[in-house]
């Protein structure tokens, strides 16, 4: 539908500004030398993974949406958990370094965020090869995978959590007694709707959850 399209839309125009600026980045980098080895483990360990998940963020947010199928809620909310399993098979083939990234430790830094020549077993056992030896460590591109799943798997629950809303107000009965009142825009908008009074805070002082507020308006 529109909403899909307009998602689809955002995240790739997001993804060519992000490109953009990883290209400034780059270059930056090629004519800079950093003044010590803390400077150098600073930028691959969080500076340039700020561009970078944001980059594989919405380029995932493009391939789960452009694939979303248009059937049934059920059939949809099944294909969302398939992708959030996915998810939780790349953090438990990969639990040490984000165990170790998720800690903050630093133990292991100088191994993990200096450049240095890789050599070919690394090389033949990393998914997140950057040919550029010059603007990667190879593990700051997993650092950068670990922030854009943890953004990704928020994006899910929360489409998740919008299609049971949906799901419950299509099923529910019309009280009786109650003034005739018909809501006349689309399901995707009153739960868009509910949604936005839940993050606002403003029911309960913001401690009502979504399906208890569903169920306040359905009465």
């Amino acid at each position: 539908n529109s909403k899909v399209a307009a998602g689809i839309e955002n995240s790739r125009l997001a993804s060519c500004i992000i490109l953009h600026h990883i290209s400034k980045l780059k270059a930056f980098v090629h004519n800079y030398e950093f003044s010590n080895k803390n400077e150098e483990i600073n930028f691959f360990k969080f500076l340039k993974p700020k561009f970078y998940s944001k980059l594989i963020y919405h380029q995932k947010v493009v391939g789960i949406l452009s694939h979303l199928p248009l059937t049934t809620i059920s059939e949809i909310k099944k294909y969302f958990l398939d992708e959030l399993r996915k998810i939780n098979n790349y953090f438990n083939a990969n639990h040490e370094f984000v165990s170790y990234y998720q800690s903050r430790v630093s133990s292991f830094d100088e191994i993990y965020f200096l450049r240095k020549e890789p050599d070919s077993w690394l090389l033949m056992n990393l998914e997140d090869y950057e040919p550029d030896l010059n603007f990667t460590t190879i593990y700051d591109q997993k650092v950068s995978k670990i922030i854009a799943f943890e953004m990704l798997s928020e994006f899910i629950k929360t489409s998740v959590t919008k299609l049971d809303l949906e799901q419950d107000l299509s099923g529910s009965q019309k009280s009786i007694g109650l003034p005739k009142v018909n809501w006349t825009g689309s399901k995707v908008s009153l739960v868009e709707l509910l949604y936005a009074l839940q993050s606002a805070g403003a029911c309960n002082n913001g401690t009502i959850d979504l399906k208890q507020l569903a169920n306040h308006f359905e009465s």
